[in-house]
C-alpha cells in the first residue's frame, strides 16, 4: 500500500510539475523569478562551473568568442557525442595530425579552388580580414566598442552590454571602395571606412546579419526586449525585426517577424510550445531579387527570406503586406544561412538535423528534394553547434564555414575538399582554445582592391 501510494505522490508530482510549466501556474512564475536571478549572480556562477568541472579561467575570462581546439579535422563538439568506436574511428584517420598544427591555409588546390580573396570575420577580436588563397593578410580593419559607443560605459567604467558581444563582430560586409559594416552582435551597427574611421553608429539591438542592396540600402536584423503577455506573461522576451537603414545610418523602418508569422497562413509556428525569452532567433536575412518569382510569387523582388533558428523555420517575408508568404521546416534543426540561388533551389546549412552532426543541403524549396549534400560523418567529424555558413561560390564549388571549430573549407561537387582555413588565432596556457570563426566571403576575382594602395 505505502508502495502505491509514494508511486501515485510522484506521479502527481511530476504531472503537476508539467502542468506549471505549461500553463504557468503556481509556483512556477516565482520559481522562474528565482532562477533568471540566481543566473546573474557571481558566486552561483562559480559554482557552476565547479560543479560542472568546467574552468572558470579559460574561455570565460578570455576576450572574444572562442572553442576547444578539436583533435583533428572537424568539431570536437561533434565526436563528443559519438561512440566509443566512432572517436577510435576519427582517431586513426589517414593522415590525421594534431589540430594545433593544422593553422591557416592547409589546404589550396589552384584549378579547383575558386579564386578570389577571402573576408574573414573572426571571433577573437572587434576585427576583419582581408586574405588571399594562401592566408596572407592584406588588410585588416578593427573598432573598439567603447570607442564606437561611449554613451554605454557608466561611471565605473563597466559597460551595460554583455562584455562577452561587444568584444567581437558577429557579421561584417566589405564595400568595393573599403569601407565597412561590422554587427557587434544584440547591440549595434558600424560603417568605417578603409582606415577603420567611424563614419556612423547605430544601435537598436543589431544581430547576426546584414545585406546591403543595390540602391545602397542595408537590411539588418535587430531585437527588442518586450513584454508579450501572448507569448510570456511573466518575462521579456526578445522580438525580432527587419529593419532596413538607410546609406547614412538612418533607419527607415522596422517589420517585426513575430506580427509577420501572425498576419499570415503560418501562424501556426508560433502555437507549438516557443523557446521563451529568445523566441525566433533570427540569424539570416536575404533581400530576393526577382529572378524565381516565375516558380512562387513568394519569391518575387524585394521579398526577403529569413531564418528563424529557434523554431526551425526558415521563411520568406513580403515587406510590404508585412506578412509571411512561405514558409518551410522539417528537414533540419537550428539552420543557419538558407539562400536562395540562381537556379532556384536553396543553400542551407543544417547545424544538429544529422544524426548528431551537421550537413549543408541543396533542397528545391517547392518539392522539398534534395539535389546535393555535404554531411558530417564519424571520419570527418562535420560539425558545429552553433553559428555556421555555406556559399555556392562562382565556379560551382561550396564554401562551408564550420564556425566553432574555427574552421572553413572549399569542396566541389563530388566533395573533395579543394581549399581549407583554420583560424590562426588561438588562446590559453597551450593554446587549447580557438577562436570562433564567424564567417569567410569568398570575394570574386574581380572584386576591386585597388584602395589597397592608394594614399590615406
Amino acid at each position: 500500500m505505502m508502495i502505491l501510494l509514494g508511486v501515485l505522490a510522484l506521479t502527481g508530482g511530476f504531472m503537476y510539475g508539467f502542468a506549471c510549466s505549461e500553463s504557468r501556474l503556481g509556483p512556477y512564475p516565482q520559481a522562474r523569478r528565482i532562477f533568471d536571478w540566481s543566473r546573474r549572480q557571481p558566486w552561483l556562477r562559480s559554482t557552476f562551473y565547479f560543479i560542472s568541472g568546467r574552468d572558470i579561467d579559460s574561455a570565460d575570462r578570455i576576450s572574444g568568442s572562442w572553442q576547444p581546439v578539436a583533435d583533428g579535422r572537424g568539431a570536437q563538439a561533434g565526436a563528443s557525442e559519438m561512440t566509443g568506436a566512432e572517436l577510435q574511428a576519427v582517431g586513426y584517420l589517414s593522415g590525421y595530425r594534431p589540430a594545433g598544427e593544422l593553422k591557416g591555409v592547409t589546404v589550396n588546390v589552384p584549378g579547383l579552388a575558386c579564386d578570389g580573396l577571402n573576408f574573414v570575420v573572426s571571433g577573437h577580436a572587434a576585427e576583419a580580414r582581408l586574405m588571399d588563397m594562401d592566408g596572407r593578410i592584406l588588410h585588416s580593419w578593427a573598432y573598439e566598442f567603447g570607442e564606437a559607443f561611449p554613451e554605454f560605459e557608466d561611471i565605473d567604467g563597466r559597460y551595460q552590454v554583455n562584455p562577452f558581444y561587444r568584444n567581437f563582430w558577429r557579421r561584417a560586409f566589405l564595400y568595393p571602395n573599403g569601407d565597412l559594416l561590422a554587427v557587434y552582435e544584440g547591440f549595434g551597427m558600424i560603417k568605417l571606412d578603409r582606415d577603420s574611421r567611424l563614419i556612423w553608429a547605430i544601435s537598436g539591438g543589431c544581430h547576426h546579419d546584414i545585406e546591403v542592396t543595390g540602391d545602397g540600402s542595408i537590411y539588418v536584423l535587430t531585437r527588442e526586449a518586450r513584454m508579450l503577455p501572448r507569448f510570456d506573461e511573466d518575462r521579456h522576451v526578445l522580438e525580432d525585426f527587419i529593419a532596413v537603414v538607410g546609406p547614412g545610418g538612418e533607419i527607415l523602418r522596422k517589420v517585426s517577424l513575430l506580427e509577420a508569422f501572425e498576419r499570415s497562413p503560418f501562424a501556426s509556428y508560433l502555437s507549438a510550445r516557443l523557446p521563451v525569452p529568445d523566441i525566433l532567433h533570427t540569424n539570416t536575412v536575404q533581400v530576393l531579387d526577382g529572378s524565381q518569382a516565375g516558380r512562387s510569387g513568394a519569391f518575387r523582388k524585394g521579398n526577403v527570406l529569413v531564418s528563424p533558428r529557434n523554431i526551425n523555420v526558415i521563411a520568406v517575408v513580403d515587406m510590404d503586406e508585412e506578412k509571411v508568404v512561405w514558409a518551410l521546416s522539417g528537414q533540419w534543426v537550428n539552420q543557419h544561412e538558407p539562400t536562395l540561388l540562381s537556379d532556384g533551389n536553396i543553400l542551407l546549412f543544417d547545424n544538429k538535423g544529422h544524426n548528431r552532426m551537421s550537413k549543408v543541403i541543396e533542397f528545391d524549396p517547392l518539392t522539398q528534394r534534395i539535389h546535393w549534400a555535404y554531411e558530417g560523418t564519424p571520419e570527418n567529424g562535420f560539425y558545429t553547434e552553433s553559428s555556421g555558413s555555406a556559399y555556392r561560390l562562382a565556379n560551382g564549388n561550396t564554401l562551408i564555414i564550420e564556425s566553432n571549430a574555427g574552421r572553413a573549407f572549399e569542396v566541389t561537387g563530388d566533395k573533395q575538399i579543394v581549399w581549407e582555413y583554420y583560424n590562426t588565432e588561438r588562446a590559453g596556457d597551450d593554446d587549447q582554445l580557438i577562436a570562433t570563426l564567424f564567417d569567410v566571403v569568398r570575394l570574386p576575382a574581380g572584386f576591386p582592391v585597388d584602395w589597397l594602395e592608394a594614399p590615406n
